[in-house]
């Protein structure tokens, strides 16, 4: 039954982690789609005045 507790207790700190990087990924995404957003409309008005 040991491996058990740990299995359960492992599966719950690779939630946690899971959990931690997407919470992370989406702060990241909300910071950087405006920039990438900013930056792909600024590549095409250069594009259309060359």
């Amino acid at each position: 039954m040991a491996f058990a507790a740990f299995a359960a207790a492992h599966f719950a700190w690779l939630r946690e982690q899971l959990r931690y990087v997407l919470r992370r990924a989406a702060i990241a995404t909300r910071f950087f789609a405006p920039l990438v957003g900013a930056h792909f409309a600024y590549a095409e008005r250069t594009a259309l005045r060359i």
